[in-house]
């Protein structure tokens, strides 16, 4: 049996890498090293910001312990700007509104 998994999982990365896909890509720069914890565990939330590497909406929206003191949520892909598509300075990528709205 632990041969047949062995042979899956080479298997599978052998379909990944022939197809191109990049399992990392989905996340941003955000790497999962191993200690996160998935959504759906009752005594723990997921990451509860939009914008976050692993936030809602993400392929990878978790709780990571690494993010402890920011919720368990990786920021660096968060963009400050402004969100008011009505506004003048409006910023398409900004995925946080900073308050700079005209």
């Amino acid at each position: 049996m632990e041969r047949l998994n062995i042979a899956f999982r080479l298997f599978a990365v052998l379909i990944f890498l022939a197809l191109g896909i990049d399992l990392q890509a989905q996340c941003g720069s955000y790497v999962e090293d191993g200690d996160e914890i998935s959504c759906g565990d009752p005594n723990i939330s997921c990451c509860q910001i939009e914008g976050a590497c692993n936030g809602p909406g993400s392929a990878c929206n978790n709780y990571d312990p690494d993010y402890a003191t920011t919720g368990g949520c990786d920021l660096s892909c968060v963009v400050p700007g402004c969100t008011d598509e009505s506004a003048c300075n409006f910023n398409p990528a900004a995925s946080e509104d900073d308050g700079s709205c005209e």
